[in-house]
């Protein structure tokens, strides 16, 4: 149970609670929150991010501070899925975030394939984030380079926008860690850039730190 493993590590694990749009109902929002979720992930949908009918768990999710972790970009295929990558592009979130400027997203995976797309997003609205997960074994980012991503991240403080994340088991933290450095290793990046990245830009993501905007 998820709930029941926060409690018991509070200082390591912070519950998200799964919501499928077009199945769930807008009530599970406050359900999931009253039973002590902190935010919440929103991953294969049966209808796309923007549509009207999911307009109402935003609103909630806002009214109740609790952040959400987008998945984005192409999904990986699973049999019976009712689902279509179409439905989690980033762009589709660019509405929610100016329609909700108090709900914190994230856009995982940096919108692959619409990497472009996703950082202009987090450069331009202050209520949005990315992160660069993937999987070692192969994923989207094996293939790019740290040049790639710095040209993706060119503007002052792309460092406040950008949450560490790996999205692999156990076995292969390690490996997704090197990778997620390797990345950002053209940044020649300070310690406070680092602290951003890696520990604060979460924080700033679940309400513990308040959201600046950022440089345009």
């Amino acid at each position: 149970d998820v709930i029941r493993a926060a409690e018991r590590y509070p200082d390591r694990l912070i519950p998200l609670a799964f919501i499928q749009l077009g199945q769930d109902k807008p009530n599970v929002v406050a359900e999931v929150h009253g039973q002590g979720f902190k935010g919440l992930k929103f991953i294969d949908p049966l209808v796309p991010y923007d549509d009207v009918a999911a307009l109402p768990f935003y609103e909630k999710a806002e009214e109740l501070s609790m952040p959400i972790l987008f998945h984005c970009g192409v999904l990986a295929w699973l049999p019976g899925q009712n689902t279509s990558s179409d439905y989690m592009r980033p762009l589709r979130l660019d509405g929610i975030a100016r329609r909700f400027p108090g709900l914190r997203m994230q856009i995982a995976h940096l919108g692959v394939p619409e990497y472009e797309i996703a950082a202009t997003m987090a450069r331009m609205l202050p209520n949005v984030f990315v992160d660069m997960t993937g999987n070692p074994e192969g994923g989207w980012y094996t293939s790019k380079t740290s040049e790639f991503i710095r040209s993706l991240f060119y503007w002052p403080d792309w460092h406040r926008k950008v949450i560490f994340g790996t999205d692999v088991r156990s076995d292969l933290m390690r490996e997704a860690v090197q990778h997620h450095q390797r990345l950002l290793s053209s940044f020649n990046m300070t310690d406070p850039m680092e602290e951003a990245v890696y520990r604060d830009n979460c924080r700033r993501f679940l309400g513990e730190i308040s959201v600046r905007g950022s440089t345009k």
